[in-house]
């Protein structure tokens, strides 16, 4: 399933675009897997995401690891793909496109950060409550 977050804020956002796959996890004894809960996994192989921005994947599901315990069968979430401009890029927006992933797919209204841009930075601050 394919989910997009955009935070467009004049004439410059960050847009990035995320594929995962939820595979039925029969073992969790994969190596290369990030143990997130007894029910989920994450599987992110794709060569464009920073150490950083998987960190930020993780929290995304780790801040909500209690309501998608309660909804889904163990789980293996595989990023297969991710699209963003690299120029736009900042490791925080992985968080709001994994919780764009989780509301479409789960049906889910789950929070996004309070976004905010900062001219001084000439960046988005993304706070996490």
């Amino acid at each position: 399933m394919i989910a997009e977050f955009k935070h467009i804020q004049s004439t410059w956002g960050i847009a990035i675009t995320i594929t995962i796959f939820q595979k039925p996890a029969r073992d969790f004894n994969d190596s290369t897997l990030i143990q997130l809960s007894d029910k989920i996994a994450l599987s992110c192989k794709v060569s464009n995401i920073t150490v950083a921005g998987k960190e930020y994947l993780c929290k995304a599901i780790r801040d909500n690891v209690d309501i998608l315990n309660g909804i889904i069968k163990p789980s293996i979430l595989e990023v297969v793909n991710v699209d963003y401009t690299l120029s736009d890029y900042q490791e925080e927006g992985m968080y709001c496109a994994m919780v764009c992933w989780l509301n479409k797919k789960y049906n889910l209204c789950l929070n996004m950060p309070q976004i905010s841009f900062n001219k001084q930075s000439n960046k988005y601050e993304f706070r996490f409550d």
